[in-house]
């Protein structure tokens, strides 16, 4: 169907998929809440994976095995706490009030507070709250919403995962490199090379295999078309 201006539309778009479809199948981690240093540890998935999970699992050369590898994601203590709080969809506004809030608490939980302003008082608060301004990029923290799309991944992950809090409050994490995997739609049988920062930067940079899959196929039945005219 053409739109006016000879634009083209599609009236029939294939439904959104939503992070939970992505990722819920994928193995829950929660080591770190043990003080455990993630580890790339393959495991098995946790339950019958969706259907656009399933296409990444048996991508045509890239099957995936029974066990999913790529499960490292960063240990960030002093956030863990905060991550567990935040409601889907917040952004750092909201994770620096509950950082604020956890300080808070806890000094009023001790016999002998530190004083206000002293150099123990600052080590204090840098276990809860992190030290980035307020005022610009608020988004540089977000909660993932497990019924909606996930927003853009990007080159930065390589250098933090903040953008990108899994939305399991139990799991009180950002996402790990099979997840940020799954939401850019790498079959689950491509192994990534180089440091874990290189991993987060490789998926943020590349295209989403199945749009460039999609692409490629039209591409090919419109030469294949033109070749069989006369």
């Amino acid at each position: 169907m053409v739109a006016g201006d000879d634009v083209p539309v599609v009236t029939d778009p294939l439904p959104q998929v939503t992070v939970r479809e992505a990722i819920g199948d994928l193995p829950r981690l929660v080591g770190h809440l043990d003080g455990c240093e993630p580890r790339d540890t393959p495991m098995e998935l946790r339950r019958e994976p969706s259907d656009y999970a399933k296409m990444l699992r048996e991508w045509p050369s890239h099957e995936a095995s029974p066990r999913v590898s790529g499960n490292w994601y960063r240990y960030t203590a002093r956030d863990f706490g905060t991550f567990e709080l935040m409601a889907q969809g917040d952004c750092y506004p909201e994770a620096l009030e509950i950082a604020n809030a956890r300080f808070r608490t806890h000094l009023g939980s001790l016999k002998h507070p530190p004083k206000l302003g002293s150099d123990g008082w600052s080590e204090l608060k840098a276990h809860f709250v992190p030290p980035y301004r307020n005022d610009a990029f608020h988004d540089k923290w977000k909660k993932l919403i497990a019924d909606e799309p996930a927003w853009t991944l990007t080159a930065h992950l390589s250098q933090d995962t903040y953008s990108h809090i899994h939305y399991d409050s139990r799991q009180a994490r950002m996402i790990s490199v099979r997840e940020a995997a799954r939401l850019q739609g790498f079959p689950d049988g491509i192994e990534f090379k180089g440091n874990y920062g290189d991993h987060f930067r490789q998926i943020g940079n590349a295209v989403p295999p199945p749009l460039a899959k999609s692409l490629a196929d039209n591409l090919l039945r419109q030469l294949s078309e033109l070749g069989g005219q006369d």
